[in-house]
């Protein structure tokens, strides 16, 4: 009779255990499903047509400054004027900017643009390179007749102003 007790209870054991077993794999799938959905909208919430969407909603101010070869080298720095922030808006609105990810050399950038909200949060990055090329947040080159015209008008403006106080 003990043994018979004892096989019963080994059986409602392996049981359980199997049960158990097959509770966690349920659990570990679907976790890797939730991560799955959280990888895509991490993704889809980076990408730049939503970046730029959110940028153009709260963006407020924006700063440009020349990288140069060191330290003494002054290069430009400005404020981009309300009038350029509601011209980029319309840009960043019309998501007529083509894109691709493409990776690019740091030590050639030559001018950096941020842009942020009312609270001074950070929105959007752009790096122009020494070669005029365009890049923002996330390692996409960016393309974009309006965008390079307002940078670049904006950057030769700036420059100019300089050179001729020298």
């Amino acid at each position: 009779m003990i043994k018979l007790k004892i096989i019963f209870c080994l059986a409602v054991i392996t049981i359980l255990d199997l049960q158990l077993c097959a509770c966690q794999q349920a659990e570990a799938k679907e976790n890797e499903s939730v991560a799955e959905i959280q990888k895509e909208e991490e993704k889809e919430s980076k990408a730049p047509t939503s970046v730029w969407e959110k940028a153009a909603d709260a963006m407020e101010e924006g700063n440009c400054y020349e990288i140069t070869e060191n330290s003494y080298i002054e290069g430009i720095d400005f404020d981009f004027s309300q009038e350029d922030i509601q011209q980029l808006r319309g840009i960043l609105e019309s998501k007529e900017m083509e894109y691709s990810e493409i990776t690019y050399e740091p030590e050639k950038a030559k001018y950096i643009m941020n842009f942020y909200d009312k609270d001074g949060n950070a929105l959007i990055s752009f790096v122009q390179l020494e070669d005029g090329s365009l890049y923002m947040d996330g390692g996409y080159q960016v393309s974009s007749k309006a965008l390079e015209e307002l940078f670049n008008s904006r950057i030769k403006e700036k420059q100019n102003l300089k050179n001729g106080k020298s």
